[in-house]
């Protein structure tokens, strides 16, 4: 009789032993692919910021370049002629 008990208590064990990795499994398995979610998130926050910087760097120095433009303004307006002003050309010599 205790061998039959002993074969039952195994029996038992194994099919625990085997339900439990089943459930383990099943667990780790449903946690990856929310793993692989949540660092594809990460990259995407992480290039979206990279982005981000790399326009803010490129406004600041469009907002150098014009407060360059802004100072030349008056030397560059001086090169130019006012139609106004403009001599004109003639053909009568």
């Amino acid at each position: 009789m205790p061998k039959k008990i002993d074969k039952k208590i195994c029996f038992l064990a194994a099919v625990a032993v085997l339900f439990a990795g089943a459930l383990i499994w099943l667990a780790i398995f449903v946690q990856l692919g929310k793993i692989r979610e949540m660092s594809d998130n990460i990259q995407k926050e992480q290039l979206d910021s990279l982005v981000r910087q790399e326009r803010s760097q490129k406004i600041l120095e469009m907002g150098k370049e014009l407060g360059d433009v802004e100072k030349n303004k008056n030397d560059m307006g001086a090169m130019l002629v006012d139609k106004n002003n403009a001599v004109p050309f003639s053909s009568k010599c």
